[in-house]
């Protein structure tokens, strides 16, 4: 589903900002062990949503952030890595 789509889901009540970060989470839990496209995923990530404001312009999109640094250290998924990247 585009952003467009999600977002006027979330403004008709049809679906609620937690929902939605729910599924993004089952998505990248399912898919993610074979791509190793994040580092760290926000742990407070649907107590977060629970708090959002479905009226709000962004309300229920979800935002994956990521850096083009390369990264040297720790192992994957260690805290200390770098860059991480957060949902």
């Amino acid at each position: 589903m585009l952003a467009h789509e999600i977002r006027a889901r979330v403004a008709r009540g049809e679906v609620s900002p937690r929902e939605v970060a729910q599924a993004y989470l089952k998505r990248v839990q399912e898919l993610d062990p074979g791509l190793g496209a994040f580092l760290s995923l926000n742990e407070r990530l649907l107590e977060e949503a629970e708090g959002v404001d479905p009226g709000l312009p962004l309300a229920g999109l979800v935002v994956a952030m990521f850096s083009f640094t390369p990264t040297t250290g720790p192992a994957r998924g260690s805290p200390s890595s770098t860059p991480s990247a957060s949902f």
